[in-house]
């Protein structure tokens, strides 16, 4: 049997390594990256280009305009000018008259609500005043009872708190100036001295108010 068989996978491998030597000489290995200096010249080539390419031309918008035509545009653009001015004021204006009628809205709201609870408040305080004077007078009183008028008194405390937190202030004018938008009076008496002006001497049921608004003047008795 003769030995001078060759062996296809090697001859398949020497025709390949030829073809890629006879495509790229002198290319070097394949899977190496460009030479340096080919890659410093592209850049080279692309800023020459772009410092030769043409500056855009700057076009004047009057060039060519008459006199009139020059005066009807300014005059067009402070038209313009203006409008966006009063548009900006214009709006500008409704934004504080709606934050103000939401302060509004808030505050009457809370005027409207401590409206209907003072009733029930006043009837706290009265029960609250007849019960401690009977206690006090009973001199033993029950635990029961201790407990329910502490529950009472809790109870005035924080609804009176909620009031102040919505900006209602509960005000007692005792020994206060006699003040016809702030106060009712109710009866009056003779003062035991000689007092210049009209005096809150007994206060029958304090006062609320919201800022200025007097959502309920205080009832009082004036002497003077």
């Amino acid at each position: 049997m003769s030995t001078d068989q060759t062996n296809p996978e090697t001859d398949e491998t020497t025709d390949a390594q030829g073809a890629a030597d006879t495509a790229a000489p002198g290319a070097g290995p394949v899977g190496e990256s460009a030479p340096e200096g080919a890659v410093a010249a592209d850049d080279q080539a692309g800023a020459e280009a772009a410092e030769a390419a043409p500056e855009p031309e700057v076009v004047d918008p009057l060039e060519g305009k008459t006199d009139a035509e020059i005066r009807q545009l300014a005059a067009q653009g402070a038209e313009y000018l203006s409008l966006a001015q009063r548009t900006r004021a214009d709006f500008d204006n409704y934004r504080k008259r709606m934050q103000r009628d939401v302060a509004a809205a808030k505050v009457r709201g809370g005027t409207d609500l401590a409206r209907e609870l003072l009733p029930a408040i006043d009837n706290v305080e009265r029960a609250l005043e007849h019960e401690g004077t009977a206690l006090t007078e009973a001199g033993d009183a029950s635990e029961a009872a201790q407990r329910i008028l502490a529950a009472l008194q809790s109870t005035h405390a924080e609804i009176v708190a909620a009031l102040g937190r919505g900006g209602i202030e509960r005000f007692d004018p005792l020994g206060e100036a006699f003040d016809p938008n702030r106060h009712e009076a109710v009866a009056q008496r003779p003062a035991e001295g000689q007092e210049a002006v009209a005096i809150c001497g007994v206060v029958f049921q304090p006062g609320y108010a919201a800022g200025d608004e007097i959502i309920r003047a205080a009832r009082v008795v004036v002497t003077n």
